[in-house]
């Protein structure tokens, strides 16, 4: 999107700007910024955004279904329970993020020769993967307990550390058994 002349600070700079003056025209963000509990955002897009400290957004239930969030810096935001259906999160900084009892059947966390999106220490107990493409996203230290990942591809995904007691692996694809994911696909 910004690549080649612009400095990464200055990208930032850039895309920031161009995301406060797409919450000053959208008609749902600037109601519910910094507390979008419940709010209606699908298809809202964020990508290579740099939010700053967005550690105080609120997203519980949100409907983000669609919602383009490739790249964006989404650090210790709170999506709990929120609808990621579909969602495009590749590249997107999830470090710390909750994810708990949050929807993210179909959603692009991950992709072969891209930087997938980076979930160390998230908080997705409960949530629902089914079919979600993780492929090599970092999930280390992650709590997935009682997520369900069925039929999720995590081909070269990092689990190591991670909680997964009660999580439904039937059926995942491309995982390391013996390295990252013990009992896979069982």
């Amino acid at each position: 999107m910004l690549r080649g002349a612009m400095t990464k600070p200055a990208a930032a700079a850039v895309l920031t700007l161009a995301f406060l003056l797409a919450v000053a025209s959208a008609e749902a963000l600037p109601e519910c910024l910094p507390d979008c509990t419940g709010a209606d955002l699908r298809g809202l897009t964020l990508s290579d955004g740099d939010l700053g400290d967005a550690s105080y957004l609120l997203f519980y239930g949100a409907d983000l279904r669609g919602a383009m969030l490739a790249g964006a810096d989404l650090r210790s935001v709170s999506l709990t329970g929120a609808d990621l259906r579909g969602a495009m999160l590749i590249g997107a900084d999830l470090r710390s993020v909750s994810l708990l009892g949050a929807d993210l059947r179909g959603a692009w966390l991950g992709f072969p020769d891209a930087r997938p999106a980076d979930l160390r220490g998230a908080f997705l107990g409960g949530a629902d993967l089914r079919g979600a493409v993780l492929a090599g996203v970092d999930m280390s230290g992650a709590a997935l307990s009682g997520a369900d990942l069925r039929g999720a591809l995590l081909d070269d995904a990092n689990l190591s550390d991670a909680y997964l007691d009660g999580a439904d692996l039937r059926g995942v694809v491309g995982c390391d058994v013996s390295r990252r994911l013990p009992g896979c696909g069982r």
